[in-house]
């Protein structure tokens, strides 16, 4: 059954608020309005999130990111959602894996 987004509701001043509204608040922010058993939450779901990633090569045995301001690179990385600002180039000398198998790594 399709779910209408957001579940949840404005509340006026000197409302009471029921549990069912926090619930549904919590089910928007996690779940984007489904159930706890129909959907992955929000935090699973972008846990190895990448868009837009490219890598370009450079010279011999290095690798940059491009930058494009239309469509940045971003990932997740650590619970935090980043974005490139500017292209990142992989440092000189740290090539690491046989056969142009690359292996990288953000912090």
């Amino acid at each position: 059954m399709p779910v209408t987004y957001p579940i949840s509701a404005d509340v006026v001043a000197s409302q009471p608020t029921a549990y069912q509204h926090y619930n549904n608040l919590r089910a928007d922010a996690l779940r984007f309005g489904a159930s706890a058993l129909g959907a992955v939450n929000l935090g699973a779901a972008l846990a190895r999130y990448a868009d837009n990633l490219v890598l370009a090569p450079l010279a011999t045995n290095r690798l940059a990111v491009p930058y494009d301001p239309r469509w940045p690179c971003t990932l997740m990385i650590d619970g935090h959602l980043c974005q490139i600002a500017a292209e990142v180039d992989l440092a000189a000398l740290t090539f690491s894996g046989g056969a142009a198998q690359w292996w990288i790594f953000a912090n």
